[in-house]
């Protein structure tokens, strides 16, 4: 492979624009939209994780009496652990009554959970009006909304578990390039 040069890959900057996500919200309230569907983007918006952490979410990793979500141990990362608001626990009580499995989001694969939601996704994007938006700008949507909000560098890293302040920067930066006419 020496002398191929590597493919240029610019970084997404895409998040949920204000607009989006009153669209967003309101063809989630469609009674044709899967509940597994609302619960993994709300969940997406309330913790700022990626689909694949949210889809292989087990029970045993919940501790609801602390209101904590403990990712284990990842190849060359540490355990994170990932506070869950009250409107998260609200969805993850709900679907604990009605789900005998493992996972908060079964599956009938080998894995046992889902790991995929793209025709449910683009369903509900394409009843939203929203192009160019997949799963994991949410979690982008959530560091730039942050960042409006006020939040430092190193309160957006420590609340999407990144490695460092330094990644986070590019919520601020985005923030500043893409104002808001009004708030959130």
């Amino acid at each position: 492979a020496a002398g191929v040069e590597k493919f240029p890959v610019e970084a997404r900057k895409r998040f949920l624009q204000k607009d989006e996500a009153k669209r967003l919200f309101a063809a989630m309230e469609k009674e044709n939209t899967p509940q597994f569907i609302k619960d993994v983007i709300y969940l997406g918006l309330l913790t700022g994780r990626k689909k694949g952490e949210l889809l292989s979410m087990r029970w045993a990793d919940l501790n609801f009496e602390e209101g904590v979500w403990t990712l284990k141990k990842q190849v060359g990362k540490k355990e994170v652990r990932i506070p869950l608001l009250s409107e998260a626990k609200e969805i993850l009580q709900r679907r604990k009554e009605s789900i005998d499995s493992d996972y908060v989001f079964p599956g009938s694969g080998k894995r046992k959970h889902k790991v995929d939601l793209r025709r449910g996704w683009n369903e509900l994007m394409k009843q939203a009006e929203i192009e160019d938006l997949v799963f994991n700008d949410l979690r982008r949507t959530v560091g730039v909304w942050q960042a409006y909000s006020g939040s430092s560098a190193e309160t957006i890293s420590q609340s999407l578990a990144n490695v460092s302040p330094k990644s986070a920067r590019i919520y601020l930066e985005l923030a500043e390039e893409n104002p808001l006419k009004t708030s959130l």
